[in-house]
C-alpha cells in the first residue's frame, strides 16, 4: 500500500470526505465552507462549490448518484443535484442547464446548530440529518424534501447517524450512548451505554461493530442486528478511535491511539 495522492486548495482544515457511488466523483468538505469535487480518473477538481455559512462538517452522496448532501456549520443542509442534464424532465429542475453539475436544488433548515452527520438511506427515499447540540434527528423524503419525522432525544450532543445496509435500522449516537431505531416505526429497538469512537456496519447488515468501555477495558463487540446478542471481539486497554469492516465482511480493522491498527479475522 502506498501514497496515491495528496490533494490541496482547502481554506483550512478538511472536516468531511464522501465517494460518489460509482467511484468517480470524490466530494471534500472543509472549514470555510468550501466543497471540492475531484475527478478519481486524473485527481482534478472539477467543481468548487463556496458561499456558506459555516464549515462542511458532512457530506453523503445518494446511493442512486443523484444528490449531494452537505451539513453547514449555519444548522443548513443543502442538497446539490450531481447531474442536472439526467434530471431536466422534472419539472422543479427545467430551470437547469444539460452542462449543469451540483446545482443546489434545496436548503433544509430546521436545526439549531451545525450539522454534525447527514445519511441517506439505502433506497435514496430519505435523508437523516443530526446536529451537534440540537438534540435530535430530521428525516426528509428526498421527492419533495419534506420533513417527515422528528426524533427527539433530549441528550445535549449528537455525533453520527447512520441507516443499515439494508435500511431496516437508524442508528444515532450521542455522547457515549447508541440508539438503535426502527425505520418502520421510528421507535428505539436497543441502546448500549459507555461507547467510544465510532461504529461500523457489516456489509451484509446483520452485524453492528462497536466500542464499549467496561471498566479499565475498552472492549470490541459485534451486535448482532434483530436479536441484539453481543459476542466479544477483542479485548484491550485504550479506545478503538475507528472501526470498519472489510467489504466480505470477514475482517474488522480497528485502530487505537498510539497503539496501532489492528486485524481480527471474524471466521476463527
Amino acid at each position: 500500500m502506498s501514497l496515491l495522492k495528496t490533494l490541496s486548495g482547502h481554506p483550512g482544515r478538511g472536516y468531511a470526505i464522501a465517494f460518489s457511488p460509482d467511484s468517480k466523483h470524490l466530494a471534500t468538505g472543509s472549514v470555510g465552507g468550501i466543497i471540492h469535487i475531484w475527478d478519481t480518473s486524473n485527481w482534478n477538481c472539477i467543481k468548487t462549490i463556496s458561499n456558506f455559512c459555516g464549515s462542511i462538517y458532512s457530506l453523503d452522496y445518494s446511493p442512486n448518484g443523484m444528490y449531494l448532501a452537505s451539513g453547514c456549520g449555519d444548522g443548513t443542509v443543502k442538497i446539490f443535484v450531481i447531474d442536472g442534464s439526467i434530471l431536466e424532465s422534472c419539472s422543479k429542475l427545467k430551470q437547469y442547464k444539460s452542462d449543469s453539475s451540483y446545482m443546489c436544488e434545496k436548503t433544509l433548515y430546521k436545526h439549531k446548530t451545525s450539522i454534525c452527520s447527514v445519511s441517506f438511506s439505502p433506497d435514496s427515499k430519505l435523508l437523516a440529518s443530526s446536529a451537534i447540540y440540537d438534540e435530535k434527528i430530521m428525516i426528509h423524503e428526498t421527492d419533495r424534501w419534506e420533513c417527515v419525522q422528528v426524533i427527539e432525544f433530549g441528550i445535549y450532543r449528537c455525533n453520527s447517524t447512520c441507516f443499515s445496509p439494508d435500511g431496516k435500522y437508524l442508528v444515532n449516537k450521542h455522547n457515549s450512548t447508541i440508539n438503535i431505531l426502527l425505520v418502520s416505526s421510528w421507535s428505539i429497538v436497543n441502546t448500549t451505554n459507555d461507547c467510544r469512537g465510532n461504529v461500523a456496519f457489516s456489509s451484509d447488515g446483520k452485524y453492528l461493530a462497536i466500542s464499549v468501555s467496561e471498566y479499565l477495558t475498552r472492549n470490541i463487540y459485534l451486535l448482532c442486528m434483530g436479536t441484539w446478542e453481543q459476542s466479544l471481539v477483542m479485548q484491550n486497554t485504550v479506545n478503538a478511535d475507528s472501526l470498519t469492516f472489510s467489504a466480505d465482511s470477514k475482517h474488522i480493522v480497528h485502530s487505537y491511539k498510539n497503539a496501532g491498527t489492528f486485524i481480527v479475522n471474524l471466521d476463527g
